[in-house]
């Protein structure tokens, strides 16, 4: 299957509950998060348009899952971004890239013709994703992302479930391996460390 693209963020909100965090999440963005789960047809129905995006929350168990795994999950209606994860200190977009898809985006390298459509979709997928990752993120407070293989740092990773912040993440995988700023990318796709590597990007 592939590895997928793994996108963080930080934020500011401050909560110790779940319906907290959701009211806090609705207050930052000035919107309304539905009761709904993946079987709800808004949920599944889903939509290209960013500005047509609607949230939602299975509240009935909103609770039980903070109690239990320390994470509020937030659904959505959009195609490119399906669940939006809050962690104490950290938010996950997920997505749909394929990570050997979007780093040859990056790197504006062609892929082969076998898998020009699965690329394609990637850069479709991508820009949508960093346009709602970067909007979201200032909204709650944040100016930090960074990109990285989902199955690289999963010891570290670890690290953010236990309310940990970005900064200790960044820290804990830079020993790792040394990240790479994402505007430098273009510049310095030919090295060996950024094209195996992961990335930052200061957003503010």
């Amino acid at each position: 299957m592939g590895s997928l693209l793994q996108i963080l963020g930080n934020h500011d909100l401050e909560f110790n509950s779940g319906k907290r965090a959701v009211q806090l999440f609705e207050d930052r963005l000035n919107i309304e998060v539905k009761n709904g789960t993946y079987q709800t047809e808004s949920v599944k129905n889903k939509i290209d348009d960013i500005q047509q995006i609607k949230f939602f929350t299975a509240y009935d168990f909103v609770e039980e899952n903070y109690e239990k795994w320390k994470e509020v999950k937030i659904l959505t209606n959009y195609k490119y971004c399906s669940e939006i994860s809050i962690f104490e200190k950290v938010i996950r977009y997920e997505n749909a890239c394929k990570y050997s898809y979007w780093k040859n985006c990056m790197f504006n390298e062609i892929f082969p013709e076998d898998r020009i459509k699965q690329y394609e979709f990637c850069v479709v997928s991508w820009k949508r994703v960093n346009d709602l990752s970067i909007k979201l993120t200032r909204l709650l407070g944040g100016e930090t992302l960074i990109y990285f293989d989902d199955s690289r740092f999963q010891n570290e990773e670890d690290i953010y479930h236990q309310g940990e912040s970005i900064k200790v993440l960044i820290d804990e995988m830079s020993k790792k391996w040394i990240p790479t700023a994402f505007e430098d990318i273009l510049n310095r796709k030919e090295e060996f460390n950024v094209r195996n590597g992961w990335y930052i990007n200061k957003i503010k």
